[in-house]
């Protein structure tokens, strides 16, 4: 039977050892938790972590702990990864093996570094932000940071108003949301008071619903302060503190606002990832069923799916008459059914995840839009309609500067789905 790790990282690793420069991955890495390390040269914050990362894996290897480490390179060229990974005790992928470094990074949805994910000995994901528990846990006391269950994450009991408080029995048989947030995001201080409302909204509509605040405050009185602004209930400040990253970590919370819908069996299903998009757009549309096609002033997530996490269609089309854009709509939703689809010969079937998730912009004022035009290394503004393919995992993009008519779109999305379109790096005009 072929070892996990070679079908996920090639047969070989390199090494520093000079007499010895490569590896067999499946000897190397048999029967040990191995850390997946995505990292560059050029990167600050990597340059601060690996350090850390380096004490804390000659430590683990003094107490004989069985674990590894492999260096998956973010570099520009075999220069930088030379001498970046002449700093590292541990193995890596060969530089030129890029193709592989790509297929970890849609596998693993890798959107910025350093990264570093623990999986265990047949090759399963343990924990997919071990960045946080190494810099937390220099010791490694609580190695390899097996995730906590949801309930014990939540706990037993939250504040209620600024005096009461409340056991998980208020939350049975409940649409619950989790609301991360915090007093120093701007976003959050907009959206807190449409989320108020919303709630209020959904109660006289005979909803069980219930909202937990997840806060992501650096002090406590900063905490207090802010929740006195909510009518719902909130974890301890303690509380949240301490399971503020393995929930952001299991509900996929890459940015706040960040509101999570689930449902009231015990299992606690997701039935919407991230409604705040949803609420802003309709306050009374409980439980704000994820959305096919989002405008970028509501949000961005679609499709239950944030942008970061997979390709996405953009059309800006702000500057196009309403009725234009309302059929761009229509398209585009009739699209992202196109999307859910896999065929095989004459038979298609429908997936759960989208192969790409679409976005508008109809707003001629959009910090976002200004934001994405900046990332993709063009100057706004960019006062034409257009449509944007922005693959953020493999850190890539295609500008659609041809028209908007459906042949165009439907065109477009067959060309991304045939692997058919030439790419740009992020960044590069």
């Amino acid at each position: 039977m072929t070892s996990p790790f070679v079908e996920l990282l090639g047969s070989t690793l390199v090494t520093k050892d000079a007499e010895k420069k490569e590896v067999s991955t499946e000897t190397h890495l048999k029967g040990k938790v191995v850390g997946i390390y995505f990292s560059a040269h050029w990167c600050p914050p990597c340059r601060r972590f690996t350090p850390v990362l380096s004490k804390y894996y000659t430590m683990m290897q003094e107490k004989q702990t069985p674990f590894e480490i492999v260096f998956i390179s973010w570099d520009n060229n075999q220069e930088e990864f030379d001498e970046y990974f002449g700093e590292m005790p541990w193995t890596a992928i060969p530089y030129a093996s890029r193709d592989i470094q790509e297929t970890l990074n849609k596998k693993y949805n890798v959107e910025s570094i350093p990264t570093f994910i623990l999986l265990d000995e047949f090759g399963q994901v343990i924990n997919r932000n071990a960045r946080k528990k190494v810099e937390k846990d220099p010791t490694g006391a609580d190695f390899p940071y097996q995730p906590k269950t949801f309930a014990q994450l939540l706990g037993n009991n939250f504040l209620q108003g600024e005096t009461g408080s409340a056991t998980v029995d208020a939350l049975a048989n409940k649409h619950l949301g989790l609301y991360f947030s915090a007093s120093w995001c701007g976003p959050c201080q907009n959206f807190t008071p449409l989320l108020a409302e919303a709630y209020e909204s959904a109660k006289q509509a005979g909803h069980a619903f219930e909202i937990v605040f997840v806060s992501g405050d650096e002090s406590k009185e900063d905490f207090e302060k802010y929740f006195k602004k909510m009518p719902w209930l909130a974890l301890p400040f303690e509380v949240a503190r301490a399971a503020y990253d393995d929930l952001s970590d299991k509900f996929g919370v890459d940015s706040i606002p960040h509101l999570v819908i689930l449902g009231p069996d015990d299992s606690r299903p997701v039935i919407t990832a991230d409604a705040v998009g949803g609420v802003r757009k309709d306050k009374t549309d409980f439980p704000w069923l994820p959305k096919p096609v989002v405008d970028l002033s509501e949000g961005i997530s679609a499709s239950g799916f944030s942008i970061n996490s997979k390709p996405s269609l953009i059309v800006f089309y702000e500057t196009l008459a309403a009725e234009k854009q309302v059929e761009i709509n229509g398209v585009l939703e009739s699209l992202s059914v196109q999307a859910k689809t896999v065929c095989t010969g004459n038979v298609c079937t429908f997936v759960d995840e989208p192969s790409v998730i679409f976005f508008t912009n109809k707003e001629k004022e959009s910090d976002m839009a200004d934001q994405i035009h900046r990332f993709l290394g063009l100057a706004p503004p960019v006062n034409h309609p257009h449509a944007v393919l922005l693959d953020i995992p493999s850190r890539q993009y295609y500008l659609h500067q041809g028209g908007l008519e459906e042949s165009d779109l439907r065109q477009l999305i067959g060309q991304f789905q045939a692997n058919a379109l030439t790419w740009k790096k992020l960044g590069e005009p």
